[in-house]
């Protein structure tokens, strides 16, 4: 007795593709919309970098209900994170240090409902945290590198 299939199968992967994106000058950009699930209030945004620049904007986003934006940027070979609300200083975060030595370093920013951390290099000792309402849409654009002027 054979055994007979019909139908069709479909195999899919969804692992992770990483790629890798040389900026050739300081107005070098890559943009990516925002996401439908920002909406949920659990948002993580991780990247790998490496510079041998002790400063330099890695990436940005709106916050159009703030009328705000994130920085996320290197200033003396430490991460930083700058949230601005209508042009003004609202919160300013770092961690990690000697980040300017070539090698390759992970972020992880992570807003989970009102709290935002950062974390450099899995290392909970180059890690910022902060509670904050950290309002993000689907019209939050996010930006790596420097952005076009609006």
């Amino acid at each position: 007795m054979a055994d007979s299939l019909q139908g069709n199968v479909t195999f899919s992967c969804a692992e992770p593709v990483s790629v890798a994106v040389t900026f050739t000058d300081s107005h070098s950009f890559l943009q990516l919309p925002g996401l439908t699930s920002w909406s949920t209030g659990l948002v993580s945004v991780t990247l790998q970098f490496r510079t041998w620049n002790k400063g330099g904007l890695l990436l940005t986003f709106g916050l159009p209900q703030q009328d705000g934006t994130v920085f996320l940027y290197l200033s003396q070979a430490r991460l930083r994170l700058q949230i601005t609300k209508a042009g003004r200083s609202s919160l300013d975060l770092s961690a990690g240090s000697g980040l300017n030595d070539g090698q390759w370093h992970y972020v992880e920013l992570s807003f989970k409902h009102d709290h935002l951390s950062i974390t450099v290099d899995k290392d909970e000792g180059a890690t910022a945290h902060i509670s904050i309402s950290v309002p993000l849409t689907s019209d939050s654009q996010l930006f790596f590198g420097d952005p076009p002027e609006s």
